[in-house]
């Protein structure tokens, strides 16, 4: 059995078992990765401006906001997408925001 093969196996698995919105695999999956790592880049960015502390609640914030708006209506397979994409912005930003303090502190 060859890769691509294999690969079309994998996508008609998950064609099968998934929501309407992440039957596209490499397209949702790289969304996600995309998200993580603009939140991670994200929180780096902000650490090494230099500003106080509590500024950097500011963005989080602001995502938070923004994530509110998307629980409160019903998600559809869209919207479904869109919140795992926010959800991911936010730990990509926590993590950049913690790797940032573990240097300081070190």
């Amino acid at each position: 059995m060859n890769i691509k093969n294999f690969i079309l196996k994998i996508k008609a698995f998950f064609r099968k078992n998934s929501p309407e919105s992440i039957k596209k695999i490499p397209t949702g999956l790289a969304l996600i990765f995309l998200s993580f790592t603009f939140g991670n880049f994200f929180g780096l960015g902000f650490k090494l401006l230099n500003w106080p502390a509590k500024s950097l609640f500011v963005p989080l914030i602001f995502v938070e906001i923004i994530s509110f708006f998307m629980y409160s209506k019903a998600l559809g397979p869209q919207k479904f997408l869109l919140t795992k994409n926010l959800n991911f912005i936010k730990f990509g930003f926590l993590i950049g925001i913690f790797v940032e303090a573990f240097k300081v502190g070190s």
